[in-house]
């Protein structure tokens, strides 16, 4: 069987095993499988030049307004005009770069990333008349905020995408509940999947020595409690909430520090709040970081923090669950389902963000709290998670039922 991925995201988002798991780890499966696996993407910015990831063969092309290649933008109609521009480009170049692959290759399936390559991988679909798959990674607000008119018209094309023929629709179940947004666009439901995503199998695997190592690297008091957020810094993640939580938390007490591993549009803003506080020697922004260094760093960890506006069903909760966490977190009507408050995590209401102060100070004060919800959870992720490996198998009976019919 041969796949041909189209995708507006690079295989790795932010560089060789940085990014988002989701992307790579099905790829990859399939390769093991014996499939023919090809993946079109754009060029990012000093990306290395790789023609083949374990078994994926990887095809880039450039073009012009192309966002991968540009830092993040803070003034919002630039960004929205940028944006905009990457869109239309990518679609045009994108067009014609996979038509050219599939000439080539000759697939059996195009599996779109994303919605902004479902356009493309639809056309190609029908052009060489195969099965299409659309993967649907996060609907962000695009079901809560549906009755908002404005922001219906503002978001149009992803509305749009679900009304394509598709196969399949894979759409992650991360909690913004896009079975229910793709039920409202009218999908038959025989259509959608809604699965969660897979966990690295690795990461139940104890590292006994993470702190050890994670505080000389940093320079840190191996005394010193370590409160961690794992995440992208945009707004609906609350990164900004978390900080604010910290500022009255370093007026008690000064036996902590706290990782924030990711970046984005925030960062720069963030980074002005902690210095603005005098938080710079207990805040530590680490940027994106490998797998591996993910799993030290949840493993030296003490608290786990995701405060998501909308849902936090994320590939971060899953493995700081795996790791085994003592996890704060907002809660959500899809969170509510996974973790029970008190006996796997700790969950907070938004409107009872100024109570998080005191929430961290009692969790560092009490260490057998901690170890218990840590437990609780990594017992919780043994029961719901299935490994990439198990996830992907799902995939894969799909696909070939998809091709025997």
């Amino acid at each position: 069987m041969k796949i041909l991925n189209i995708s507006n995201m690079p295989v790795w988002l932010w560089g060789e095993g940085k990014g988002i798991p989701s992307i790579f780890y099905p790829q990859r499966e399939f390769a093991k499988k014996g499939f023919e696996v090809h993946f079109l993407c754009p060029k990012k910015e000093r990306e290395p030049n790789y023609s083949c990831v374990e078994g994926v063969y990887i095809y880039r092309f450039d073009f012009p307004f192309n966002f991968r290649k540009n830092i993040y933008i803070q003034n919002r109609i630039k960004e929205s005009l940028l944006r905009n521009l990457n869109w239309l480009f990518f679609q045009v170049f994108g067009f014609f770069c996979s038509i050219k692959l599939a000439k080539k290759i000759k697939p059996d399936i195009i599996y779109a990333h994303s919605l902004t390559s479902a356009f493309i991988s639809y056309l190609v679909s029908k052009i060489f008349k195969t099965r299409l798959l659309i993967r649907v990674y996060g609907t962000r607000q695009l079901y809560w905020i549906y009755n908002n008119f404005f922001f219906r018209l503002k978001e149009f094309r992803d509305y749009l995408t679900f009304k394509i023929p598709a196969d399949y629709f894979i759409i992650t179940n991360d909690g913004n509940f896009g079975n229910l947004l793709a039920r409202r666009m009218l999908v038959p439901e025989a259509k959608i999947k809604y699965w969660r995503n897979g966990i690295d199998g690795d990461f139940f695997k104890e590292e006994p020595q993470a702190k050890e190592g994670v505080c000389r690297l940093l320079k840190i008091n191996s005394s010193f409690k370590i409160i961690t957020s794992t995440c992208r810094l945009i707004p609906d993640y609350g990164v900004d909430k978390l900080i604010y939580s910290l500022v009255h938390l370093a007026k008690k007490r000064k036996d902590w520090v706290c990782l924030i591993c990711g970046s984005g549009p925030m960062e720069e803003e963030l980074k002005e709040l902690i210095k603005k506080n005098n938080l710079s020697e207990k805040v530590f922004f680490l940027g994106i970081v490998d797998r591996k260094t993910i799993k030290k760093i949840l493993y030296a960890s003490d608290i786990f923090v995701l405060l998501a506006k909308y849902h936090n069903c994320t590939n971060t909760m899953w493995e700081a669950m795996a790791t085994g966490r003592c996890i704060l977190a907002t809660k959500t009507e899809a969170i509510k389902e996974i973790l029970k408050d008190g006996k796997e995590a700790v969950l907070v209401s938004p409107d009872e963000f100024e109570a998080i102060p005191e929430v961290l100070e009692e969790l560092l004060d009490n260490e057998e709290l901690r170890e218990k919800l840590g437990k609780n959870a990594r017992k919780r992720a043994e029961e719901i998670l299935d490994t990439w490996e198990e996830r992907t198998e799902k995939e894969i009976a799909l696909l070939g039922n998809l091709v025997g019919r």
